[in-house]
């Protein structure tokens, strides 16, 4: 009896372990892009799972594919895990802007779990050229402010300004809330005359707009 020597194909989540391990294979990636772009809304099972397979690949030669998963209504966990990759592969200053917005927030991000993410990754840009971009530290300042009432989400704005700002991540962490770094902060964006924005949509604040 012949042999059937046709390979295998391995689950996506056998594929993400492949991939995080460093042993996906050549024709396994490109199984994973071709299943990827191939998603959209209604047939998009194991999105997040197949954008993380491509990230954690280092592929980033697909950096277009992750990027067009930014914007994902359906699935804002998708977005989130696109961000991430985008991030490790170190194109986060080019999504500057992304970032701004889905600190704001996005009507479709319910949750915001897209808007944590992105405020976990606002000390990365935060900086900019020798100085700030003072619109990114005016919203910080304005979350700081104007609380939800979000222990983390204090924790990770202070983390992002006080990083920003050149502190090491390691005192950082000893000094969560450094308050002196937080006025001076708050110091410059009065100086320099920057108008704290507010926010198109805070849903955890206002459950009652979404009842």
């Amino acid at each position: 009896m012949a042999k059937n020597n046709k390979k295998r194909i391995r689950s996506i989540s056998e594929l993400l372990v492949e991939s995080i391990t460093g042993k996906l294979a050549d024709d396994e990636l490109a199984y994973v892009v071709q299943k990827l772009k191939a998603c959209q809304p209604g047939n998009d099972e194991n999105l997040w799972a197949l954008i993380k397979t491509v990230g954690c690949a280092g592929a980033s030669q697909y950096r277009k594919l992750i990027e067009s998963f930014l914007h994902y209504p359906s699935m804002p966990f998708a977005a989130c895990t696109a961000l991430r990759v985008l991030q490790c592969w170190g194109y986060i200053e080019a999504y500057r802007e992304e970032i701004k917005k889905f600190t704001i927030g996005v009507e479709w991000d319910r949750d915001q779990e897209v808007r944590s993410t992105a405020l976990q990754h606002a000390k990365y840009v935060l900086r900019q050229g020798r100085g700030f971009d003072l619109e990114l530290l005016a919203l910080l300042i304005y979350f700081f402010e104007n609380p939800c009432g979000i222990v983390e989400e204090e924790a990770t704005i202070c983390e992002a300004i006080c990083y920003g700002f050149g502190k090491d991540m390691q005192d950082i962490l000893k000094n969560k809330k450094d308050l002196c770094i937080i006025e001076q902060a708050q110091a410059l964006i009065r100086t320099q005359k920057i108008p704290l924005p507010i926010p198109l949509c805070r849903p955890n604040c206002y459950d009652e707009e979404y009842e």
